[in-house]
């Protein structure tokens, strides 16, 4: 079965909204009425089957449950599709021209999955939200940490941390870590995390061992003016 999130050039975790954008930039595309080839109408046949499960809430969430069972929503399947044409390269390149700060918007989602640049892409394109980029990219970061990473916080801000640092591996270990136990074990699987990766830990853990070794330093100083003080 062909996966209607790749038919649609979107991320699995993407809202409503951009499935619906995805849908109408692309019937602009393939719809018949702007090409009669037999190659768009299968591929629009494709997009229209593709939304009419991911546009509805109760499809989707039975749709998204079978991927699941056969073993989807894997970070470490996410950046797969890297280097997967963009069927409106052309247009980004020309927004790009207009708003080169997006660029560096669209290289920070690409980091955490090419499917979510491209819905990002997608999604500007469509609706002309260009000045807005950076607070979609930030909805669409969230959301993609929630479905991957689950909803406990301190997770999401790890494994947000060690994308964006390139430490995938211990992305896919959350990931795993969530899939396997739930969002209730947060604490277990963080503690995992450091056990397993302790050289990303060290500095943290060196960092926090100083702390109580400065604070002893500068009383002893104090106590010496102190000292000095009274004997003036």
């Amino acid at each position: 079965m062909n996966n209607y999130y790749n038919i649609l050039g979107i991320s699995p975790s993407a809202e409503s909204e951009v499935i619906k954008a995805a849908y109408r930039a692309l019937s602009k595309k393939y719809h018949p009425d702007v090409s009669s080839s037999e190659v768009s109408k299968v591929r629009m046949q494709e997009i229209n089957v593709a939304y009419d499960t991911l546009s509805n809430k109760a499809k989707r969430k039975a749709y998204d449950d079978e991927l699941a069972s056969r073993g989807s929503f894997d970070f470490t399947q996410e950046n797969k599709g890297q280097g997967t044409s963009f069927e409106f390269e052309s247009d980004w390149l020309l927004a790009t021209e207009y708003y080169p700060e997006i660029e560096a918007v669209l290289e920070r989602l690409n980091k955490f999955s090419y499917d979510l640049g491209m819905t990002f892409k997608v999604y500007l394109l469509e609706c002309k939200s260009f000045n807005e980029a950076n607070s979609i990219a930030s909805k669409m970061e969230d959301k993609f940490l929630r479905t991957y990473f689950g909803t406990h916080n301190q997770v999401q801000a790890l494994a947000r941390q060690v994308i964006v640092e390139n430490r995938s591996e211990i992305a896919a270990e959350l990931n795993q870590g969530v899939k396997v136990l739930g969002n209730s074990q947060g604490s277990l699987i963080l503690r995992r995390a450091k056990e397993k990766y302790p050289d990303y830990f060290k500095e943290d853990k060196n960092t926090d061992s100083d702390i109580p070794a400065l604070v002893t330093v500068l009383f002893i100083i104090l106590c010496i003016f102190i000292a000095i003080a009274c004997f003036m």
